[in-house]
């Protein structure tokens, strides 16, 4: 499985298709994630998301072509602990890397 990969492929076609909204479910942390745990999932998605960003040129950054607002939608009460979970550790680390 390759969230990573998904997510950012994702947010490239987005940015092509000048798209200022996108959301992303959390389809792969049901059922179809297998016997990955449910934060190793969401944590890949989450961070496929990041390095989207991350790779940004600043010429893109300038011209303000991609999705400003990326929603991430989990169904279960479950889904919503370990998302919120995952984006705190992700918010930890930025903060460790500035």
């Amino acid at each position: 499985m390759n969230i990573l990969a998904t997510e950012g492929a994702a947010l490239r076609e987005a940015t092509t298709l000048a798209c200022k909204h996108i959301a992303f479910c959390l389809l792969s942390a049901g059922v179809f994630r297998g016997e990955e745990p449910l934060s190793q999932v969401i944590g890949e998605g989450l961070r496929g998301i990041c390095d989207f960003f991350s790779q940004l040129s600043d010429e893109d950054k300038a011209a303000g072509d991609f999705p400003t607002r990326i929603v991430v939608v989990a169904f279960t009460d479950e889904e919503r602990a370990a998302l919120k979970h995952e984006f705190e550790k992700i918010q930890v680390d930025a903060r460790r890397a500035d």
